[in-house]
């Protein structure tokens, strides 16, 4: 029987992470840790390596990463391979980013190949729904509105149009449309209902 999944949320910075940034969301399969890293603004990250090759999708924002002498410039959609233990610097633009981090053990890695013309976006994105179900849209999607749901039941839901910000939506209809989607309820309405079977019992 295969192990389940195990899905970390909400947003919180993890200890055991070995990202600088933020770590929004982590789901964790046998060989593999998909991994959402939130950065909201501007931010110079020192040099440091990770001990996992992992696969990195820029799916908002922008950054500049340091190789050595070498500097790339990433733009949405990126898809980047680093090795275990690459050293390299990041520098995020002004608006900040979200990166989808896959991390693949060894042994998975081994079973994989080295990475060379299959990391073309559309072989990993068939490889993700293969091993996760769904693709990374999908799947990013499902984090935005989980998010989204826990701090609607919360004791202090903030106003819509910044809970979509902050879900990592464009605007609140974007929200809306990702709710009635996933939930068969806009915000307002799901949230009036979660307010009417909170509520204490009339004497």
């Amino acid at each position: 029987m295969k192990d389940a999944p195990t899905l970390e949320l909400p947003m919180s910075l993890s200890p055991s992470s070995s990202f600088y940034s933020p770590v929004a969301a982590r789901l964790r399969v046998p060989g593999l840790t998909v991994t959402l890293l939130r950065q909201d603004a501007a931010r110079r990250l020192p040099p440091h390596g990770h001990p996992t090759a992992y696969f990195s999708f820029l799916l908002s924002g922008s950054y500049e990463e340091r190789l050595g002498s070498r500097r790339l410039h990433h733009r949405v959609p990126s898809v980047v391979y680093h090795p275990p233990a690459l050293e390299h610097r990041d520098a995020y633009g002004p608006e900040g980013g979200r990166i989808l981090s896959i991390e693949v053990d060894a042994e998975r890695l081994a079973r994989w190949g080295p990475p060379g013309a299959d990391t073309h976006p559309a072989h990993l994105s068939r490889t993700f729904r293969r091993h996760l179900g769904c693709s990374p849209t999908a799947f990013v999607q499902r984090l935005r509105v989980e998010h989204a749901w826990t701090r609607l039941v919360g004791d202090e839901p903030p106003p819509l149009a910044d809970l979509a910000l902050e879900a990592g939506f464009s605007d609140q209809p974007a929200l809306t449309r990702a709710l009635k989607r996933f939930v068969g309820s806009p915000p307002g309405a799901f949230r009036t209902a979660v307010g009417v079977l909170g509520a204490a019992p009339a004497d």
